[in-house]
């Protein structure tokens, strides 16, 4: 068991289909290629996708989804839910990820409104457990604001907020942003969150001037917006990270093993990541 505690990083969006557990758990393979100790916890559990991306076949974890986690007794250790995929590196070897999955589909007596106020003492319990067995957990949450996106973030060190390009995800990333900006550095709260960040996904390229100019008044437009909330807080203003838009992500979504533009820009955003965490060890 590891004694510096690891951080607990949730990949939140306000609407689906922005890539955003693509991001997570390519963000994942690289904090692994980093020498880091790795959990994904899948919390999407209306669309789950993490076992499909990770190639694990449902036989693999029955019995030993996050919902069965839910429903186990309130002494059973989340470590017992976990599964390991291991992907190659470009340097010739492997790297390992621990997961904790939710199944493709489930028993509707399984929702979660039958696990009634367990929910919070075993997200409690991931909290309180997980991160002094690994560097970082990070949570791919369901999208919007909902109870399962409130639970993860009810447990999180961080929080990163995927949008793509339109309107209602401008606006409704906004309204997200706004939400967690009254979470953070708040320790009257139940809250442990840090800080929050927004990751343009899947940003297409610009063909012509008016799509240049188009691009750069998004991103202008989501950087005041955060930054007028970080200023607020006393945090410090940033720029707006992106990863691009990929045919190649948009059918065959994957863990990328082999170095290209996308391997390179998830990488940065691990390093961003890495980053955090050796700030919240200094204590701010």
């Amino acid at each position: 068991m590891q004694s510096e505690r690891g951080v607990v990083h949730t990949f939140l969006s306000y609407k689906g289909g922005t890539g955003r557990t693509v991001t997570c758990m390519n963000v994942a393979y690289h904090l692994a290629r980093a020498g880091k100790r790795v959990l994904v916890i899948d919390l999407d559990i209306d669309g789950p996708g993490l076992a499909i991306l990770a190639n694990v076949q449902p036989e693999e974890f029955d019995g030993k989804s996050i919902l069965d986690f839910f429903k186990a007794s309130p002494d059973t250790s989340p470590k017992n839910y976990t599964v390991s995929r291991s992907f190659d590196t470009p340097e010739s070897s492997t790297v390992t990820i621990d997961l904790v999955l939710a199944p493709i589909s489930f028993d509707p007596n399984q929702a979660l409104s039958t696990h009634g106020t367990e929910l919070s003492a075993k997200m409690a319990r991931i909290r309180d457990e997980l991160p002094y067995l690994y560097d970082f957990i990070l949570i791919d949450s369901a999208s919007g604001i909902s109870d399962y996106s409130a639970l993860a973030v009810s447990i999180s060190d961080f929080v990163t907020v995927c949008f793509r390009w339109s309107r209602q995800h401008f606006l409704g990333t906004t309204r997200l942003i706004h939400l967690l900006s009254a979470m953070v550095n708040r320790p009257a709260t139940n809250y442990f969150l840090d800080d929050f960040f927004v990751l343009a996904n899947a940003v297409p390229d610009p063909e012509s001037a008016e799509e240049f100019k188009r691009r750069d008044e998004v991103l202008s437009g989501m950087r005041e917006v955060v930054n007028r909330l970080k200023v607020r807080n006393g945090s410090e203003t940033e720029e707006i990270m992106t990863i691009s838009e990929s045919i190649e992500q948009k059918w065959s979504e994957r863990v990328m093993t082999s170095e290209n533009r996308l391997f390179q820009e998830y990488e940065h955003y691990a390093q961003f990541c890495l980053g955090l965490r050796k700030t919240h060890e200094m204590g701010g």
